[in-house]
């Protein structure tokens, strides 16, 4: 009977091992993971993993130890006395843990309460940021609008100036050449008549009688 207890000790005890190394493995690579991204997360949340993390290693060790115990009770005389005496004993530390594991949670509560209170403010700065620099935007596409119209007009004007100024300039052009033209009509007029005075013949004055008073 004696032998027959120790060897299912002995099983019990390697399947917990094994159980408990599964489990470690597990969570050592899920801590690696962690670890990987750790630089990138917030250190408060770091934080709050390692302590889910210590609670379940602790939580793991608890299980392990009093199984440990709970198989070494077989061997006593009052059995159901030390069976008894783990489970309160593993009933308070799983109920320490399970606080611990509480207040835990109740940080990470709030501190995801607070990131997302975080996040919505910088979602309105950022919002109100973007819609400041929209503003600054449309004043300035509007003053450029106003100085490109005015520019416009302003090269409108000069360009009528400038097209008044030829038109000016043509039309004293055009008035100086017909007073040309009228100045050398008038000089061929009178040329024509003073050649027409010249060409006239001249007429002998007609036979008078001597005047008897005078003699002549």
């Amino acid at each position: 009977m004696i032998f027959k207890g120790n060897r299912w000790f002995g099983l019990s005890v390697l399947l917990c091992m094994n159980l408990l190394s599964a489990a470690q493995a597990e969570r050592d690579e899920a801590l690696t993971a962690t670890t990987m991204s750790e630089e990138a997360e917030d250190p408060a949340l770091v934080k709050i993993k390692e302590e889910q993390q210590a609670i379940d290693n602790a939580r793991d060790w608890v299980t392990y130890r009093h199984r440990k115990i709970e198989i070494a009770c077989y061997q006593n005389f009052f059995v159901t006395h030390c069976l008894d005496e783990n489970t309160e004993q593993r009933r308070q530390e799983m109920r320490a843990l399970r606080q611990r594991e509480i207040r835990n949670n109740q940080v990470q509560r709030d501190y995801t309460a607070q990131k997302r209170a975080d996040d919505k403010a910088h979602e309105l700065i950022s919002r109100e940021y973007n819609r400041e620099k929209e503003d600054v935007r449309r004043v300035e596409n509007r003053e450029n609008y106003e100085q490109k119209l005015k520019d416009a007009k302003d090269r409108q004007a000069q360009m009528n100036s400038l097209k008044r100024s030829a038109e000016r300039e043509k039309n004293r052009r055009h008035f100086e050449q017909k007073q040309k033209e009228a100045a050398q009509r008038r000089q061929a007029f009178e040329k024509d008549q003073a050649e027409k005075q010249q060409r006239v013949p001249t007429v002998p004055a007609p036979f008078s009688f001597p005047d008897t008073k005078t003699g002549q």
